[in-house]
C-alpha cells in the first residue's frame, strides 16, 4: 500500500468549512439587501399614500368651504399686530367653537410664516362629523391612511407698516396633512406609530368668488378675461377693455383710438 501523506489530512474539511462560511456570508448579505429593498419599497408606498391623502384632503376641504355661506364661522379671530410682535408671543387660544379638536394651532412655536398661528384651527363646519381631524373615511370609502385639515387667516401689512391677520373672512389658508399608515389617533401621535409613518403637508390660499383683496383674478375690469379665482368661481368670458388706462396696459402704449376692445 502507498504511504498516506499526513500533511494533507483534514484538508477537505477545512475547504468545506471555508465554503460554508462564504455561502453563509453571501446569504446573509442577500437577506439584508432584500430586507432593505423591501423597507424602501414600503416607505415609498406609504409616502405616496400620504401625498394622495393630503391631496384628497385639499379637495375635500374645498368642497366643505364652497358649501358654507361665509368663512368667518370656521376661522379663528383676527389677531392685532401687538399680539405677536415678537415680544408678547404666547400660545394661541382656541375659543368656541374651536375647542373640541386636539390639534389646533399645531406647530405654532416654530411658525415664522404665520407668526405664531401654526397650521391654524382644525376645520369644523359645525355639522355632525364635521371635525376634520384624522379623517380616514370620505364618502363611505376608507382611505389608505388619514388626513387632517386646518384653516387660518393670512397675514398682511397694515397702514402702520406692521403685520396683522387679514380681517376679511373671504380669504383663508387651507392646510392638509396626509398620513400613512393610520390605525388610530393614539398610534399616530406616540411610540412606534409616530416614528414609522409618512407625513405629507399641502398649504393653499383660497378666496371666495369676487374677492379682490388677495385674489387679483377676481378683478375682471383690468383683464381681457374675467374669472379663475382659487375657489373655482367668478368665471366669465372675455370682457370689454375700455378706452384709457386699460387699453394702454393691454397694448403697452398709449391708446390712439376710441371705443371698446373685445
Amino acid at each position: 500500500m502507498p504511504k498516506r501523506n499526513t500533511h494533507e489530512s483534514g484538508f477537505a474539511l477545512i475547504l468545506s468549512l471555508l465554503a460554508l462560511v462564504l455561502l453563509t456570508t453571501m446569504g446573509l448579505a442577500l437577506s439584508n439587501s432584500t430586507g432593505v429593498e423591501l423597507q424602501i419599497s414600503t416607505n415609498h408606498r406609504w409616502s405616496e399614500a400620504a401625498k394622495f391623502n393630503a391631496e384628497a384632503g385639499i379637495e375635500f376641504g374645498k368642497s366643505i368651504l364652497m358649501a358654507l355661506p361665509a368663512w368667518d364661522g370656521v376661522l379663528p379671530a383676527a389677531r392685532p399686530a401687538q399680539a405677536w410682535d415678537g415680544t408678547t408671543e404666547a400660545a394661541p387660544n382656541a375659543t368656541a367653537p374651536f375647542t373640541t379638536a386636539t390639534r389646533n394651532f399645531e406647530n405654532w412655536k416654530c411658525d415664522e410664516r404665520g407668526y405664531g398661528m401654526g397650521y391654524g384651527v382644525v376645520l369644523d363646519d359645525g355639522t355632525a362629523g364635521g371635525l376634520q381631524e384624522y379623517r380616514s373615511q370620505v364618502g363611505g370609502a376608507t382611505l389608505n391612511g388619514a388626513f387632517t385639515l386646518w384653516v387660518r387667516r393670512p397675514v398682511m401689512w397694515n397702514a402702520a407698516n406692521t403685520l396683522e391677520d387679514y380681517t376679511d373672512g373671504t380669504v383663508l389658508i387651507l392646510v392638509s396633512e396626509g398620513v400613512a399608515p393610520y390605525t388610530s389617533a393614539a398610534a399616530n401621535t406616540s411610540g412606534f406609530g409616530a416614528s414609522n409613518r409618512a407625513v405629507y403637508t399641502i398649504e393653499t390660499l383660497l378666496s371666495r368668488a369676487g374677492t379682490t383683496g388677495v385674489d387679483p383674478s377676481a378683478c375682471g375690469s383690468r383683464q381681457g378675461q374675467a374669472g379663475g379665482s382659487a375657489s373655482g368661481g367668478n368665471t366669465a368670458g372675455c370682457i370689454s377693455l375700455t378706452e384709457g388706462r386699460q387699453i394702454n396696459e393691454a397694448l403697452g402704449t398709449a391708446a390712439t383710438a376710441s371705443g371698446l376692445l373685445k
